[in-house]
C-alpha cells in the first residue's frame, strides 16, 4: 500500500472518530448544562478552548476526555511513524499500523454507541453519568 493510502486511511479514520466524539461530547455537555449555561462558555471561548473543551473540564468526565486527546494524539503520531516508515523503506509495517488504527477506531465507535445506546433520538447517558445535585435539587 503507498504512503498516500495509508494516510487517508489514517485520516480519513480521525476525521470520522473526531467528529464523533465531538458529538459525543457535546451530547454530555447538554446532559449537564442547560442552553443558557452553554451560550454563556460559548460566548468566551477561545479556538483552543473549543478544540481542547478546556471551558468544560468540570462536566465532561476525564475518561472521555482522556479517549479525546488520546484520539487526537494517536492519529497525529500513526502519520508520522508511516511516513517515517515509508522513508526508510519498511513498506509492511506502515500498513498494517494505518489498517490497526482503523480497526481499533472502529472498535472504540462501536463501543461507545452499544454503552450509550437508547431507542430514542440521543443517547442513554444518564445510564453511565449522574446529574451533580445542586442546592435547589436537595428540597
Amino acid at each position: 500500500m503507498s504512503l498516500g493510502n495509508q494516510l487517508i486511511i489514517i485520516f480519513g479514520c480521525f476525521i470520522l472518530v473526531f467528529l464523533y466524539l465531538r458529538a459525543f461530547i457535546s451530547g454530555i455537555k447538554r446532559f449537564y448544562l442547560n442552553k443558557s449555561a452553554i451560550k454563556k462558555k460559548k460566548k468566551e471561548e477561545s479556538t483552543a478552548d473549543w478544540l481542547f473543551y478546556r471551558k468544560y473540564l468540570t462536566e465532561i468526565p476525564k475518561t472521555i476526555l482522556v479517549l479525546y486527546y488520546s484520539v487526537l494524539i494517536a492519529h497525529t503520531i500513526c502519520a508520522l511513524i508511516c511516513s517515517l516508515l515509508h522513508i526508510s523503506m519498511c513498506f509492511g509495517l506502515g500498513e498494517t499500523i494505518a489498517i490497526t488504527l482503523a480497526g481499533i477506531d472502529v472498535v472504540l465507535v462501536l463501543t461507545i454507541a452499544v454503552l450509550f445506546w437508547s431507542s430514542g433520538p440521543d443517547y442513554a447517558y444518564g445510564r453511565w453519568l449522574t446529574k451533580r445535585r445542586t442546592k435547589k435539587d436537595k428540597r
